[in-house]
């Protein structure tokens, strides 16, 4: 059992943040790669510029939701299950919409995109926190720009499929990434949870050490 837990603010615990900051990474595309895709699906449906930010909209209002819903999960039944069942919604819309005849049916797929890379966002903050003691709003400030750097990362990855208006052929190269790289990252964040007793007497006594320094020195 004591394998399975992992002390506050240890390297065992920066191991687990570069893990979940890079499933971050991965999995927050299914918020960012509508907006990289839009000028293809303008043209390809013949939209004018407001039809064609309804994938958009739809996108963020399932991340929204999402948040809330799969973190409610987490906190209920822990990271595994909100996770798998994340990913296999996530790879499952990018490979449905690959399907979509019009904006409306692409942005009702959009809606669960973004339901399904919510999971890599709010969740991850929360689960990335119980880490931490001493830095954790450094942990999960990192945590959270897994988001932003997948915005950076993901238009250089998928250029040359937009270049050629195959936005389709760019939602099943991120499905498959996420098909083969999440798990993989997912496989070795584990079950782990954080030694709270354990920590909570350390922090204790460091505190009660920092306090006698505090009244040796004659402060009061």
């Amino acid at each position: 059992m004591k394998k399975n837990l992992i002390d506050l603010d240890s390297n065992q615990a920066w191991i687990r943040l570069i893990i979940i900051f890079t499933m971050s990474v991965i999995g927050t595309a299914g918020m960012w790669s509508v907006v990289i895709i839009m000028p293809n699906i303008q043209s390809e449906f013949a939209l004018d510029r407001a039809a064609s930010t309804y994938p958009y909209v739809a996108t963020m209002f399932g991340y929204g939701i999402g948040n809330v819903i799969i973190g409610r999960m987490l906190d209920k039944i822990g990271i595994t299950k909100p996770i798998i069942f994340a990913l296999t919604l996530l790879i499952f819309s990018y490979l449905i919409s690959t399907l979509a005849k019009n904006v409306m049916w692409l942005s009702v797929i959009q809606f669960f995109l973004g339901f399904s890379a919510a999971a890599f966002f709010g969740p991850m903050m929360a689960d990335i926190s119980r880490f931490f003691y001493k830095r954790k709003g450094l942990a999960v400030s990192l945590v959270a720009s897994g988001q932003h750097l997948c915005g950076a990362v993901w238009p250089f990855l998928i250029k040359d499929f937009l270049l050629d208006g195959e936005w389709r052929d760019a939602h099943l190269f991120i499905a498959l990434v996420c098909s083969i790289f999440i798990p993989i990252l997912f496989y070795f964040l584990g079950e782990k949870s954080p030694n709270i007793k354990q920590d909570f007497y350390k922090i204790k006594r460091e505190d009660n050490v920092r306090l006698s320094i505090h009244h040796l020195k004659g402060n009061p």
